[in-house]
């Protein structure tokens, strides 16, 4: 059985999925939307592995705006997603 290799956000932990309600006292950063290949030629990719690499990518891009918490702002489609990144920790 082949196992397929987790693509790793380097900022995986610092960086958490939330529902819009867990952000009401949180700063807005801004939105980022992040692209991955959600088909090989004609051939889709496994949705799984296309919203996972999304997550990184968005992730990857939060940590560069200083967030801390993102929240899905749109569906995927066509491999792309928005999400709107917040500070919440205090610091």
């Amino acid at each position: 059985m082949k196992h397929r290799r987790r693509r790793e956000s380097l900022f995986e932990n610092a960086i958490r999925l939330a529902k819009p309600e867990a952000v009401a006292s949180c700063k807005n950063l801004g939105r980022v939307t992040a692209s991955v290949l959600h088909r090989v030629g004609i051939v889709p990719r496994h949705p799984d592995a296309v919203q996972e690499e999304i997550e990184v990518v968005a992730r990857n891009a939060a940590a560069r705006m200083g967030a801390d918490t993102m929240v899905p702002a749109s569906g995927v489609e066509d491999g792309k997603q928005a999400f709107d990144v917040y500070l919440c920790a205090q610091r």
